[in-house]
């Protein structure tokens, strides 16, 4: 990753709003945004020049590419295919975020305005860290994560893959959430949740299972 080079955005919707937003705060230049090549363009106006898959191909030896998809799944497949296309995979984060001692963001990682990673952090791939979430000592996020506005994991929390944490939930610390799973918003999470369930409420309870 080079903070220096143009960076594609694969999205148009409001993920990628964001996205362009974070770079531009950081002094990143945006080459463009891209219509990802297995989803639907769903008509959302971002600033910029808006790129084909195929045009975008035509970039891969001077631009980074950013995915600006808030569904993780999609953000997983999309993020894998622009590698395979020999993308480099960049990341942003936002000049305002603290980012502690010992954290570390893997390629593909989002970092919001406002968001606080303490100390030895470790993010995966293609997470989403929005704005204002507290990510206290020691927690793990797994790859392709999404940590929702004002969000709050207690120390040692471990995430399994495309954990979804709502908006201003809490998940206390010493936690572990299986892959897969949906927290609600202002859901406090007081025990371990296993792989592939909604859980709500105060203390969370386990409402379905997530529908595929």
């Amino acid at each position: 990753m080079n903070e220096s080079r143009l960076v594609l955005i694969i999205g148009t919707g409001c993920q990628a709003r964001v996205v362009a937003e974070i770079l531009r705060s950081s002094d990143r230049p945006v080459a463009g945004l891209v219509a990802p090549p297995d989803a639907l363009h769903r008509g959302e106006e971002v600033q910029g020049q808006f790129l084909s898959w195929e045009e975008a191909l035509k970039h891969r030896d001077e631009c980074e590419v950013i995915i600006g998809v808030g569904d993780n799944a999609l953000r997983q497949r999309l993020q894998k295919a622009a590698r395979d296309a020999g993308f480099s995979i960049g990341r942003a984060v936002h000049p305002s975020a603290v980012i502690g001692k010992d954290v570390r963001l893997e390629p593909g990682t989002v970092v919001s305005p406002g968001a606080i990673l303490v100390l030895n952090v470790s993010v995966g791939e293609g997470a989403i860290i929005n704005t204002g979430a507290r990510i206290d000592h020691d927690c793990v996020i797994s790859p392709f994560c999404h940590i929702g506005p004002g969000a709050i994991l207690a120390g040692t929390v471990r995430l399994g893959e495309r954990v979804f944490v709502g908006a201003g939930a809490t998940i206390i610390n010493n936690v572990k959430v299986g892959a897969d799973t949906v927290i609600g918003a202002g859901a406090v999470v007081v025990r371990d949740l296993p792989e592939g369930v909604v859980a709500a409420g105060v203390p969370a309870r386990i409402m379905r299972d997530v529908e595929v």
